[in-house]
């Protein structure tokens, strides 16, 4: 009787960690990229790999029970239980094909001299690798990418963030303090047609420029992923 107790005390718990944890993926990735600093990519598969343990768990537990005791073995445990263990985090927090992998696209930005005139010299290039930003208040892959760029500053990265806006000071002081953006440099630009010039049509805009100049990777949308937040990481300046 004890040892049935134990096994179903085993079984609710791990199924109910297995559960939980895809629906605090997010909370759990930040405290292992910012807290720990184990990175995005890497924090993100043992948060998957988490809950196909104690998936393993529940499981051998439902089974001790099922057979009064008697142990399956390893393998054909593993068997089992991996693709139902993968399938709960996948069902509750999806993996797309644009979160891993570098996806960065041809633009680049090359009028720095224009870029500074049009931000009334708030902004002016230096000689270091940098990133510029272009966000729109009211995009919600920008609002994705600043909390982003905000978490990696917090987790060590040296690239100074600049982030352009075409918007008035209210809102893009609203933006930066709702969204973690408050570590960027912000800078705004004469108008609209301006800001299009420089970002294209797809928000955010992000280019990485080295320190000669050059752009490294632009990503638009989505594509500055978990790849590109750690390869930002490891950037030294």
């Amino acid at each position: 009787m004890k040892q049935l107790i134990n096994n179903l005390l085993i079984l609710i718990i791990s199924l109910a960690l297995a559960i939980s944890i895809p629906f605090y993926f997010h909370e759990i990735l930040v405290f292992g990229v910012v807290k720990i600093g184990l990175g995005w990519v890497v924090t993100t598969v043992l948060i998957r790999l988490a809950v196909i343990l104690f998936f393993l768990f529940a499981l051998n537990a439902i089974l001790l029970i099922i057979r009064k005791g008697v142990r399956p073995r390893f393998l054909i445990l593993l068997a089992i239980g991996i693709v139902p263990g993968f399938l709960i985090s996948f069902a509750i927090e999806p993996i797309y094909d644009i979160d891993y992998f570098m996806l960065g696209d041809e633009l680049e930005l090359t009028e720095f001299d224009r870029l500074a005139e049009a931000s009334s010299n708030s902004y002016t290039r230096q000689d270091t690798t940098e990133i510029l930003a272009f966000f729109d208040v009211g995009c919600d892959h920008c609002q994705a990418a600043c909390n982003k760029l905000g978490l990696n500053i917090e987790a060590g990265q040296t690239i100074p963030v600049h982030v352009f806006f075409a918007n008035d000071t209210a809102n893009v002081n609203h933006f930066l303090e709702t969204n973690n953006g408050l570590a960027l440099n912000s800078h705004f630009l004469q108008s609209e047609n301006t800001f299009v010039s420089f970002a294209g049509f797809e928000f955010p805009s992000i280019f990485l420029i080295d320190s000669t100049g050059k752009t490294v990777y632009h990503w638009i949308g989505e594509r500055m992923n978990y790849s590109a937040l750690d390869y930002l990481l490891s950037l030294e300046q």
